[in-house]
């Protein structure tokens, strides 16, 4: 249902100077409600058609552009988020003085625009913050400096307190761009926090001593305990798989696919939508590893193209869950082996630790193993393919050297470069072409986009350069294809999306990305290729 239907104008009949005239007020209606707002606009009847509507060319421009104004403003206040009461939205347009807005209730609607792992972190500041203020309502105009400041106070030595005061600024700073975005110049959040300071410095980050190779053998040593699905077993063997495939985390075990060729495929899910590559990933899986993708494979499976590698979202309902079991139970795997503070991070700490020192593998290689940006080659990628290193052949050196016997520390397979002054080792020796993708195509649902019969649109995420555009499909979905976090899970619905997703990607991968400016000028040439190809069967017919 729409939040606002209509903004129009109401001739008034009124007395002016002793005179009888017509007066313009602005309708403007609101769910079941309507707003009157009074102009300062008045007609005779000689100016008025016979309907009583404006006629007057003058008037009627005066009118049209004031109901303009107030629909930009409507626009401006988000209301298909941010709904606000009918008495809230007459005060704002009116320009009243004292508007006063929840501080909680936009806190809590704006946590929705994160991800659920931001997600998680925001609502904990969130729930400390509304315990500090004691109440369920908070109004904007008593959040200050000073009341920031005391409630990161309140959290003591408290290791998120300098964080959850950073999340509360930041949503009240969202909060007035929202609501101070306005043509009048009249702000509706009139204070800022922008002399806020944190009471406490930086706080000293927890240090994780990396694992030896002994600490990680006895992690893969660790027995069973016997119970059906057990989670420590389940923390135990992703901790491992962690460490033979590059650092994967937990979240992309979750939804990793096989390609065509046997390799572990998926897109980094902390950076596909900021990374024009999408953080696009491919493992070559070690004979050693095996046996982990058979214990978790997806033995349920149909699918012949796009097949989940795990089977991790038949046992969890979202990556979320899975994540959240592993992290509590490493705590008994690090019992085991007796690091009390063990954590699943550590499996891609250790793994740099003993690439790095023990077996030899250069930085610029753990970099790649680790998918993230080396900023100085952005430039000479187009001269040397350093981005495109054998990081494969690398992966195994490490994972024979740990679980294999161990090696002696090797002569690493690389050239060395003068880079500012000072060696730097980097690997362009057997080279195995990776192809980065700069357009990213994902099937989705909206979840607040339901139909009227109870199922949902599918829509094709498009992305490309930061920014995304979500292309509705004819694939229809009902609420038992999707789990709880609104992903499609069904394999015949997933296959008929993959089909229209290759479509896509035949026209993008035709197209010159460099020559493209923005989303809307590559969206506007895949569409000169559907002109074209229905020009050129036109033709053929004839």
């Amino acid at each position: 249902m729409e939040k606002i239907t209509e903004v129009s104008y109401r001739m008034n009949r009124v007395h002016r100077n002793s005179d009888a005239v017509w007066r313009v007020n602005i309708i403007v209606r609101h769910h079941h409600d309507t707003i009157v707002i009074p102009t300062d606009i008045y007609a005779t009847d000689i100016e008025l058609t016979k309907n009583r509507k404006l006629g007057n060319g003058e008037l009627m421009t005066r009118c049209r552009s004031l109901m303009r104004r107030y629909q930009r403003r409507l626009k401006q206040l988000r209301l298909e988020t941010y709904d606000l009461d009918t008495k809230t939205i007459a005060a704002i347009l009116r320009g009243d003085k004292n508007v006063d807005i929840d501080f909680l209730w936009f806190f809590r609607i704006w946590l929705s625009s994160y991800d659920r792992r931001t997600q998680e972190t925001y609502r904990c500041a969130y729930n400390r913050f509304k315990e500090y203020v004691g109440s369920d309502l908070f109004p904007v105009s008593g959040l200050s400096v000073n009341l920031l400041r005391s409630f990161e106070r309140s959290l003591g030595g408290m290791r998120r307190g300098r964080e959850y005061a950073t999340i509360v600024r930041h949503a009240f700073n969202d909060m007035r761009q929202v609501y101070n975005d306005s043509d009048d110049g009249n702000p509706v959040i009139k204070r800022t926090l922008e002399g806020f300071t944190h009471v406490f410095g930086q706080p000293v980050p927890i240090v994780h001593t990396p694992l030896t190779v002994e600490q990680v053998l006895a992690v893969s040593s660790v027995p069973d305990d016997g119970k059906f699905q057990s989670v420590r077993d389940l923390a135990r063997d992703t901790f491992i798989i962690s460490f033979m495939a590059m650092g994967m985390q937990a979240w992309d075990m979750y939804g990793c696919e096989y390609d065509d060729e046997g390799y572990i495929v998926y897109e980094r899910s902390q950076v596909r939508n900021i990374r024009a590559d999408r953080g696009f990933t491919r493992i070559k899986p070690h004979p050693l590893l095996l046996p982990y993708l058979e214990k978790y494979g997806d033995k349920r499976s149909r699918r012949k193209q796009h097949r989940k590698v795990f089977s991790f979202h038949r046992r969890y309902s979202n990556a979320l869950s899975m994540t959240s079991a592993i992290t509590h139970a490493m705590a008994a795997v690090g019992e085991a082996i007796g690091v009390p503070d063990l954590t699943f991070m550590d499996a891609r700490r250790s793994m740099i630790s003993i690439a790095l020192h023990e077996v030899g593998i250069s930085n610029d290689c753990i970099l790649e193993m680790l998918n993230r940006r080396v900023d100085e080659y952005r430039i000479t990628d187009c001269y040397i393919q350093v981005k495109v290193n054998d990081i494969q052949d690398e992966n195994r050196r490490l994972i024979d050297y740990v679980f294999g016997g161990g090696w002696k520390k090797s002569v690493r397979s690389s050239v060395t470069k003068s880079v500012g002054g000072y060696e730097r080792s980097v690997i362009v020796d057997r080279l195995i072409p990776l192809e980065r993708q700069d357009v990213g195509l994902r099937s989705l649902v909206i979840p607040q986009d339901r139909n009227k019969d109870g199922t949902w649109t599918a829509h094709i995420r498009l992305s490309f350069r930061g920014e995304v555009m979500d292309i509705p499909t004819n694939v229809m979905v009902q609420r038992t294809q999707l789990n709880s976090d609104y992903e499609i899970i069904d394999e015949s619905v997933l296959d008929r999306m993959q089909l229209l997703i290759a479509d896509l990607r035949r026209k993008t991968d035709s197209i010159n990305t460099d020559q493209v400016s923005d989303i809307r000028e590559l969206l506007f040439m895949m569409a000169s290729q559907d002109k074209s190809s229905e020009t050129k069967s036109e033709t053929v017919v004839e």
